[in-house]
């Protein structure tokens, strides 16, 4: 994404008809076609040409479809360069992480194939969390129903999160809740459970006694076991 990030300013100055247009939607669904060449300053500076009118575009792997010049001598291939399109490999071991804001607002509109991707499904889903006490309780049932739709629909397997925080009666309600979603979306969709994220990162948002409470007190470990063996049953 980078790499895109820094071909948008001269997609913008370009403007040809046989190059992505402006528009999100088509820059994001041409990014796996992007590659920039190196600077090449003796090229026209026209604003596209068939990749084949120019020797430089092929020598840069731009054999087929349009190839577009940038004002400093880089190069893009666009959507219909075939040749820069990427192979997926073992895709069904593959899965993605939902967001906390997609959980929330829209789990039933997570796509059902990986982006750029012709017949490859998602393999398998990572939830943070399943519900946050600082959410709306009252869409939580709503949300967990478009989820759970979605995996079975697709025959997914979800590896669920369950936080451990400083909070430790938070905890328990959010446990409660992951639970509950676990006996929805049912043990023939559950790849396994995450007790705790990001905990190494505690101490830069914690005090002193919660990080010492957490590793040194071994509530972390207490907290682990617990969860493991509620889950097993």
């Amino acid at each position: 994404m980078a790499r895109l990030a820094r071909a948008w300013p001269w997609l913008v100055s370009l403007g040809a008809a046989s190059c992505p247009e402006l528009g999100k939607e088509e820059l994001f669904a041409c990014q796996t076609d992007v590659e920039l060449g190196s600077p090449s300053p003796s090229l026209p500076n026209a604003p596209s040409a068939f990749c084949t009118d120019h020797a430089k575009c092929v020598e840069i792997g731009l054999a087929t479809g349009n190839c577009c010049p940038a004002m400093n001598g880089q190069y893009l291939s666009c959507c219909d360069a075939t040749s820069r399109r990427l192979t997926p490999q073992r895709m069904d071991k593959k899965g993605v992480t939902i967001d906390d804001t997609t959980l929330q607002w829209c789990s039933s509109r997570i796509p059902e194939t990986w982006p750029n991707l012709k017949a490859a499904p998602m393999g398998s889903l990572r939830i943070f969390q399943t519900w946050n006490s600082q959410w709306p309780s009252k869409g939580r049932h709503t949300s967990w129903k478009g989820l759970v739709d979605f995996v079975k629909a697709n025959r997914l397997k979800v590896l669920v999160g369950t936080p451990v925080t400083c909070v430790e009666g938070e905890d328990e309600i959010t446990w409660s809740w992951t639970k509950e979603f676990l006996q929805m979306v049912g043990p023939e969709h559950v790849m396994g459970l995450a007790v705790g994220n990001e905990l190494e990162l505690l101490y830069t948002h914690a005090d002193s006694g919660c990080i010492s409470e957490m590793w040194t007190g071994g509530r972390l470990w207490s907290v682990f076991q617990r969860r493991v063996a509620e889950f097993a049953t």
